[in-house]
């Protein structure tokens, strides 16, 4: 009798284990991320016939960067997950997210810099939220060591925020063949894609992330630009896709990014 009561106290032990390793493994789905750039580009969509002639196609890579996110992700089911509770879905809400990066200077900041000018290095911040889906992943639900805690998670984002820009631009002058600089103040609505993976073990998280975003920034403080070739020629150009109309002080510029990102989970 003693023996039966022995291998049934065991068992129990057994699955209680089980289970209390299991609600370790999903119960962490909050906390803060700070994501280090690898690289992330910079280039301006939109430009002049004579910037497209001389070869001139403003483009920035980082020297630095970083971000900071505050997220919570909703699984479903709340209950035990498929495969024997180790696949979970759902959706992952980025509350706040900020990124910060600072760009090397181009050619033709080098080359085309204006002392008076106000000489400021290219930089950029974004604020944004996202929502998107997540798919979980614990391999080991049932394992007697700290493989129980491992977790992945694959995860694309649709982060609708704004951007400030700090960039120099340049215009041509026909009569000296020459270009000038002017530091100019931007800022757009950019809606942003992403794409990760990161693994999860108890607290604590690592993942890699690619982010997308394309967007036409105003310029702060003017009124009209007209382009390199206003009047008779700004439709002409518009339509080939070169140049800016007259009164459109907006520039496109798209963003592509990789990062390194590090998390702590509650």
């Amino acid at each position: 009798m003693k023996k039966y009561l022995l291998l049934a106290a065991v068992v129990c032990g057994m699955f209680a284990q089980t289970a209390k390793a299991d609600e370790d493994s999903w119960k962490r789905n909050k906390g803060i991320t700070i994501g280090f750039l690898t690289h992330q580009g910079l280039t301006q969509q939109e430009f002049s016939m004579q910037d497209a002639l001389n070869g001139v196609t403003p483009h920035y890579d980082s020297k630095f960067g970083f971000s900071f996110t505050v997220s919570n992700s909703y699984l479903w089911p709340r209950s035990e997950g498929w495969a024997g509770d180790r696949i979970k879905v759902g959706v992952d809400a980025r509350w706040f997210d900020i990124q910060f990066v600072k760009y090397k200077e181009n050619p033709m900041d080098i080359y085309y810099a204006d002392d008076e000018e106000l000489n400021l290095d290219p930089m950029q911040l974004n604020l944004a939220v996202g929502f998107g889906p997540i798919v979980s992943v614990v391999p080991f639900p049932d394992a007697d060591n700290g493989l129980r805690y491992l977790r992945a998670n694959v995860y694309g984002h649709f982060m609708p925020g704004a951007s400030a820009l700090i960039r120099k631009d340049y215009t041509y002058d026909d009569d000296d063949n020459s270009y000038s600089s002017e530091t100019k103040f931007s800022w757009a609505f950019v809606p942003t894609w992403d794409l990760g993976i990161n693994f999860q073990w108890k607290n604590f998280l690592i993942g890699f992330e690619g982010r997308w975003s394309s967007a036409k920034y105003k310029n702060i403080g003017e009124e009209d630009i007209a382009g390199e070739f206003a009047g008779d020629y700004s439709d002409y150009l518009n339509e080939w896709g070169l140049g800016k109309k007259s009164g459109d002080d907006k520039t496109k510029f798209k963003n592509a990014s990789f990062r390194i990102n590090l998390g702590f989970r509650f």
